[in-house]
């Protein structure tokens, strides 16, 4: 993919469907989502996993431990494979 779009998430099961519709509806359609999960304790982590299996370019990963909102944009960062 051309682009990486990073989202990073923590308990956001509320929005998070519209947030995810949004970001891949773009008209650029050569993107990968990559998702970062910080260790939410709603339904976040059954969303995530429902629209990656519906969607190749969607990546879920979930950290094990709530490491703070900046770590885990950091995290992200560090994944993104964009060239």
């Amino acid at each position: 993919p051309s682009v990486t779009i990073g989202l990073a998430v923590h308990n956001g099961a509320a929005t998070l469907e519209s947030a995810l519709d949004g970001l891949l509806n773009q008209t650029h359609r050569d993107l990968r989502l990559l998702i970062s999960d910080n260790a939410s304790q709603d339904e976040t982590q059954a969303i995530c996993e429902k629209w990656a299996a519906r969607a190749a370019r969607i990546e879920y990963l979930r950290q094990p431990q709530n490491i703070g909102p900046v770590p885990n944009f950091h995290f992200l960062l560090s994944q993104a494979a964009s060239p």
